[in-house]
């Protein structure tokens, strides 16, 4: 009888060996047995690593854009917030301005009402009749 052990590899013969020794055949055949779960193994380890590699960058890919959107909110709310401070501060001087104006415009008031007066005092006086 001839026997014969073949090992493939993708579909591909990659080592065979003939014997006429049954076993001789048997001990070839456990050794390549062996030798194909040793491959097999590194495969599917390379394989598994392989496609966590993938999700994990598919992970990073979905949290940058996670962070990038943040970024973009956060950098949009600080801007937001400059506005304000800014448009705060506009306000706050034209309230500073308008209240020097008010005291402006109240002292001119007061000045033009002690002019009044006075004047009015010196018309009465000089419209009083003149003693007989």
């Amino acid at each position: 009888m001839t026997f014969y052990i073949a090992l493939f590899q993708q579909k591909k013969f990659w080592r065979v060996v003939k014997t006429q020794v049954d076993s001789r055949a048997e001990t070839i055949y456990a050794d390549f047995a062996k030798n194909s779960a040793a491959l097999a193994d590194t495969e599917i380890r390379r394989t598994k690593l392989e496609a966590e590699k993938n999700f994990a960058d598919r992970l990073i890919a979905v949290q940058q854009g996670r962070a990038n959107r943040l970024q973009a909110d956060l950098d949009v709310a600080r801007a937001q917030q400059s506005q304000v401070a800014d448009r705060q501060a506009e306000q706050q001087e034209a309230i500073r301005s308008l209240r020097a104006e008010q005291d402006a415009a109240q002292a001119q008031l007061r000045a033009l009402q002690t002019k009044v007066q006075d004047l009015q005092r010196q018309s009465d006086v000089d419209l009083m009749p003149l003693p007989k």
